[in-house]
């Protein structure tokens, strides 16, 4: 019978193996459980591990979206290139500048034809002034004193504001005419006459005063028309009324009733150097010289003669005469055919043009030294 100590180490070994089999790790989990979580990685790693195969036609798919990324946009680019070169091509430019050339004349010939159509209904003088003289010498006078100066200055700012867009270096003419429904004929137009070689503003101002002042011999004749003129002329000049009676070729006899006003400046506030400037508005009613619509035809004239040098081209001094004209012949209430009156409306109209040309016969003569005999 074996002995307890005998029984006992026998017994120890089996104790200390259970033991260590229980023993804790120093993380908390036993050496048993570490174990398991190694091996439980190793299986993830073997799971998530690819072939090379796969893992190349992974990077293949890749690079096949990439180069088909690339690929269209090259395209794009050469669509672009082409596109660029199409355009820059002689050929296709002209086609489409012919095209936009086109497209800016139409909008423009309906913006004429709307502001045609306006003026031919709705014309008005944009410069008119009722007016009334007496008469009464003193109160004559005065009306005119009074209206100088607005006239004069209403006259400047639509001048200036018609043509600003203009260059005054350059000869311009634009005119229109139409009649209107109660059977009256106007006749409007702006021009601009520049002077080569001709500086001083004032000399240039005088000969239009002279031209204005003779009108009866130096422009009347060239047109045929015989006219007598009446003038109340003050001792400065500044102001005065004029009244015309022309006969036309045909016999019929034309009146015309007009105030004028007159300024010279070295500088103003509008325009900065000196200018001269005219303006003549008709006359509404005149209880010294009334109008005699049965035996005569009415004609109303305004005009706007302004005298200056060139205003936006520094260093050049060229001086210009730039007008504004609007004329009315009132329907004839004397037995003359729309025929016949249109015609002579027409002859007036044509004194623009031929005292423009006396205007130029005055400076020329001036510059060569001369008077000019009248």
């Amino acid at each position: 019978m074996p002995s307890v100590n005998e029984h006992h180490v026998a017994s120890a070994p089996d104790t200390d193996g259970e033991h260590s089999r229980s023993e804790s790790t120093e993380y908390g989990r036993t050496s048993s459980d570490s174990e398991d979580d190694v091996l439980a990685k190793r299986r993830q790693q073997k799971k998530k591990y690819k072939p090379t195969y796969y893992a190349r036609k992974d990077e293949i798919t890749t690079l096949q979206t990439q180069i088909e990324t690339l690929t269209n946009t090259v395209d794009e680019m050469k669509a672009n290139s082409k596109a660029s070169a199409y355009i820059r091509d002689p050929v296709v430019q002209n086609v489409l500048l012919r095209q936009g050339l086109k497209a800016s004349d139409l909008a423009l010939g309906g913006a004429q034809s709307v502001m045609s159509s306006h003026l031919a209904e709705h014309m008005r003088n944009p410069l008119h002034t009722y007016t009334h003289l007496t008469t009464d010498i003193s109160e004559r006078q005065a009306t005119l004193a009074a209206l100088r100066k607005p006239k004069l200055d209403d006259a400047l700012v639509f001048l200036l504001q018609r043509v600003h867009s203009l260059d005054l270096r350059r000869s311009h003419r634009q005119c229109e005419s139409f009649n209107t429904e109660n059977g009256d004929y106007i006749f409007t137009q702006c021009d601009v006459t520049p002077f080569r070689g001709v500086t001083s503003v004032k000399d240039v101002y005088n000969d239009v005063l002279a031209a204005f002042l003779h009108q009866e011999y130096s422009v009347w004749e060239k047109l045929n028309i015989t006219t007598l003129c009446d003038a109340d002329d003050v001792e400065d000049g500044l102001f005065s009324a004029c009244r015309f009676l022309s006969t036309t070729a045909e016999g019929v006899e034309v009146e015309k009733n007009v105030v004028s006003f007159r300024r010279f400046e070295e500088t103003s506030s509008l325009i900065n150097g000196a200018h001269g400037l005219i303006v003549l508005s008709p006359v509404d009613v005149d209880e010294m010289y009334p109008y005699q619509p049965l035996s005569r035809v009415r004609m109303d004239l305004t005009q706007v003669v302004l005298v200056c040098q060139n205003m936006k081209h520094e260093g050049d001094q060229t001086v210009s005469m730039v007008r504004w004209s609007y004329k009315r012949a009132y329907r004839p209430l004397c037995g003359l055919s729309p025929e016949t009156n249109e015609s002579i409306a027409e002859q007036f109209a044509q004194w623009c043009d031929v005292i423009r040309k006396v205007v130029r016969e005055f400076v020329e003569a001036r510059r060569k030294g001369m008077a000019l005999v009248l």
